[in-house]
């Protein structure tokens, strides 16, 4: 095949639509992680020391990597299993809950480790590990 005769992928209005929703996608979660990790940091040196502030940032990393642990073994499971669309529209759901509860906590005044460690995410990286899985199976497939 000539390079003439591949279409570009920015010729289908589906990809484009797509593209631009991962990236909006990567930039709220990678924004929703550093903004918990900031309120969290931010409370603790409030109460605790220096020391224990730290503490505290380190267990909402380590709970925002759990998830990805435990997820990624059964995620290509899920992924064949049922619709990759309704997984996900669902997972992107769920990082919407997330981010609601964080506003509503930070708007009210109602901020507390526990109220920001209940927003989080459920992964370390830009999406959770079922979405980011099953999004990349929506691009183009070799088998």
């Amino acid at each position: 095949m000539t390079a003439a005769a591949i279409p570009s992928p920015w010729s289908f209005r589906d990809y484009r639509f797509f593209f631009v929703m991962r990236m909006t996608f990567a930039m709220a979660s990678a924004l929703l992680v550093t903004v918990i990790g900031w309120q969290v940091y931010d409370i603790a040196r409030q109460t605790m020391s220096t020391q224990d502030a730290a503490f505290w940032l380190g267990m909402i990393g380590l709970a925002q990597f759990v998830p990805l642990l435990i997820l990624t073994p059964v995620s290509g499971y899920v992924a064949d299993r049922f619709d990759r669309r309704l997984i996900v529209r669902t997972t992107l759901a769920m990082e919407l809950v997330c981010a609601a509860i964080l506003a509503l906590a930070t708007s009210s005044g109602q901020r507390s480790i526990r109220t920001l460690s209940m927003s989080l995410p459920g992964s370390a990286d830009d999406e959770g590990p079922l979405a980011r899985r099953t999004a990349d199976l929506f691009g183009p497939s070799i088998a």
